[in-house]
């Protein structure tokens, strides 16, 4: 009984550690300030208003990217890793009515998307605390 209770408890161990590496947020440093990843997309697709409203509920200073910050992370997709081929939304306006959006299939960038009525994946990022 003994052996089996430690064979679940390394089994557990295990478990956590790989849960704790899949939580871990990637941190890109380029010419500009040095920027932190959220570890996943935020579940759904957004208007911009509401991927905005999105990521500020996660807390701990979380926001959209500015354009040049979501094109660092598009540069470095393999890296941070799981992002789909599809647009995401970045927090530069184009003007009162619409917004930068990037497209991660092949990396455009598309300005003149309207805030209210488009929808878009979402990945926030927050300043790099050191």
């Amino acid at each position: 009984m003994l052996k089996e209770i430690e064979e679940l408890e390394r089994a557990l161990a295990k478990a956590k550690a790989k849960y704790k590496s899949s939580q871990t947020t990637y941190t890109i440093k380029p010419e500009f300030e040095a920027f932190e990843v959220y570890h996943e997309d935020l579940e759904g697709r957004f208007t911009w208003d509401e991927a905005k409203e999105a990521c500020e509920a996660l807390g701990e200073d979380w926001r959209l990217p500015t354009k040049e910050e979501l094109n660092e992370m598009y540069k470095k997709r393999d890296v941070v890793g799981g992002f789909a081929n599809i647009n995401y939304w970045s927090s530069t306006e184009n003007d009162s009515g619409f917004a930068w959006r990037q497209y991660f299939l092949n990396g455009t960038q598309y300005h003149g998307y309207g805030k209210g009525y488009g929808d878009a994946n979402v990945r926030a990022v927050r300043a790099l605390t050191i």
